[in-house]
């Protein structure tokens, strides 16, 4: 039994550690292609707090990245993009996601300045670009602005035959409970005004209903978006690809392009090129471009700076040019923008939510979330010969000055016209690799000419950490690595220099925990001046069920009403799982 492996199986851990081999981070698509049926399709299905969102609002979502057909999370991609979609492709955000097993979950503040409008919430991972039948997933999102009049919006009842989403003020009755395995209790069935309020997840089905959930509790809104009939426009599918076009993410961020010649446009291989996201908590990496010229750098590390360099390394490096493979998601006419229409008696709702958001938005300083701290990468060269904090010494008015007298295991040469770096050996008579350079870094940026740094004002550099002896990363041999780091992170190159681009990576968004006042602690009554309009009592992303019972506490705030308590996720298996529960707030 121990010694049969499935075939697929062994293929599918083969092509994991080529496409994780941090030294090169590449493998060809022609190679991926034997690989194609042994990896599962995925496909995303996502929560939302409100599909009608007011200008100065929050959108909150979670996103589930599955296993297409068997169902069941994905463990595969590690990375998910999430967008937001207007008419003419107006992109309100792009958001980049590290999915932990499968998971993820995000949020947008809609600004003022959007317009009112049907838009579309788009999700996917490159793995999905591949798949011609279910390549993202999409949804409704309609905004309302009241703060700027569009002509192409219709607020006029006589105008519903041509439209194809109405807002208006319904009387949709609320039931009591809907069951799905799950029964959701609160301790109480009206509640006042800023009081603590705890429901009781009651998993009637056990183990088979294990999973991951989102609750939302929020305020039942009196308006709906109604779709009407109308013209519809002609969607046209992605063409069914014979070979894998996109790689599967699946340990990080793969950025890829090629090292262009600049004299006659061929693609140069195996030349070295190396990625820098600077900062003090940097990320550098090197690879070799393959036989078609092309570079695949896999950056599974956490990183906050938006720019980041890409250098070809070696001598004529201005002879090459990188271009970047364009990631852009193409939607081609999948996505269908609806006409939307505002019915007059929506009016009152409308002024009574803005006039709530606004207050909210004038306390926001007071109402923060927390963010989820990153930890910090870990050095890839791990603990130094030698880290020198220089406030430590004597400031000497230059670099050359300062390796002269602080820095024993490197110095700085004048060779001709130019500035050399140099790792002692530990050994001196040992010839060991003398034609090696050191690698020298720069708040993570490569330093390739003494030059560009001997002049930087030594009073900004906070530390200079050595590694001796003969260092293998990736394609490259060095002889040792000089790493030097500013007080702020904040060293970048002016100007982009031969064989240099210089090009903007947003980073992934960090995790958060959404704010929810104590009541129950307000001992000194800090919070007795501070007005409470949340309409959205609760947003908890990431609640894991594993047990047959789970309480959550929230607090009520002063907007009464009727509350929906909603719980929406997956099981473990994969099965979609919807609960809800309704409360009352008043203070009658």
């Amino acid at each position: 039994m121990g010694r049969l492996v499935n075939i697929s199986i062994i293929r599918l851990i083969a092509l994991c550690c080529l496409l994780g081999y941090s030294s090169y981070g590449q493998v060809g698509n022609n190679n991926l292609g034997h690989f194609k049926g042994d990896i599962p399709k995925e496909k995303i299905s996502i929560t939302v707090n409100d599909s009608i969102i007011i200008a100065g609002g929050e959108l909150y979502y979670k996103l589930y990245c599955m296993v297409d057909g068997n169902k069941g999370l994905s463990n595969f991609s590690k990375v998910a993009y999430v967008e937001l979609i207007g008419d003419n492709n107006v992109v309100l955000f792009t958001h980049k996601h590290r999915l932990e097993k499968g998971i993820t979950y995000g949020d947008f503040f809609v600004p003022p300045t959007v317009k009112t409008g049907n838009y579309k919430l788009v999700a996917y991972t490159k793995w999905m670009k591949n798949n011609p039948d279910n390549s993202f997933f999409k949804q409704d999102i309609n905004i309302i602005n009241p703060f700027i009049s569009e002509k192409n919006v219709t607020i006029n009842a006589d105008s519903l035959q041509t439209s194809q989403i109405e807002i208006a003020k319904t009387n949709k009755q609320v039931s009591a409970k809907t069951e799905d395995g799950i029964n959701i209790l609160s301790d109480l069935s009206t509640y006042k005004n800023r009081s603590k309020a705890t429901i009781t997840i009651n998993n009637v089905l056990g183990e088979s209903n294990y999973g991951n959930y989102a609750i939302s509790i929020r305020k039942v809104s009196s308006i709906e978006a109604v779709r009407k009939n109308g013209s519809k426009r002609t969607v046209s599918k992605n063409e069914p690809l014979d070979s894998i076009k996109f790689i599967p993410e699946v340990r990080g961020e793969i950025i890829s392009g090629k090292v262009v010649s600049k004299q006659d446009g061929t693609f140069v291989s195996n030349k070295i090129v190396a990625l820098s996201i600077p900062g003090s908590n940097y990320v550098y990496k090197n690879v070799k471009t393959d036989l078609s010229g092309r570079f695949y750098f896999n950056v599974y590390e956490n990183y906050d700076d938006n720019k980041a360099i890409i250098q070809v390394i070696g001598d004529n490096k201005e002879r090459y040019s990188i271009v970047l493979d364009d990631i852009t998601f193409k939607y081609n006419n999948e996505l269908e923008f609806k006409n939307l229409t505002l019915n007059p008696n929506i009016k009152d709702w409308l002024i009574q939510q803005s006039i709530y958001d606004q207050i909210e938005n004038a306390y926001h300083d007071f109402k923060q979330d927390s963010l989820i701290i990153k930890k910090p990468n870990h050095l890839f060269y791990g603990n130094p010969t030698a880290k020198y904090k220089l406030d430590d010494y004597t400031r000497f008015p230059t670099l050359r000055e300062t390796f002269v007298e602080i820095i024993k295991e490197a110095a700085i040469r004048e060779d001709k016209d130019s500035y050399k770096f140099k790792v002692y050996n530990y050994n001196e008579r040992t010839v060991g690799f003398p034609s090696f350079e050191p690698l020298v870094l720069f708040d993570g940026v490569l330093i390739q000419n003494g030059n560009d740094i001997i002049d930087y004002d030594v009073n900004k550099i906070d530390e200079i950490s050595i590694v001796m002896g003969i260092y293998f990363y990736g394609p490259s041999i060095y002889n040792g690595i000089i790493d030097i780091k500013s007080k702020k992170g904040d060293f970048r190159y002016k100007d982009s220099k031969g064989g240099m681009l210089n090009f903007n990576l947003s980073a992934l968004k960090s995790s958060k925990k959404y704010y929810m006042p104590n009541y129950n602690n307000n001992s000194l009554g800090k919070l007795d001046r501070i007005p409470d309009y949340r309409v959205q009592l609760l947003w908890l992303p990431e609640m894991f069920l594993n047990s047959d019972k789970k309480t959550v506490d929230f607090y009520t705030s002063d907007v009464e009403g009727t509350y929906e308590i909603l719980l929406d996720g997956f099981t473990l298996k994969g099965n979609h799982v919807v609960s809800k529960q309704y409360i009352e707030v008043n203070n009658n």
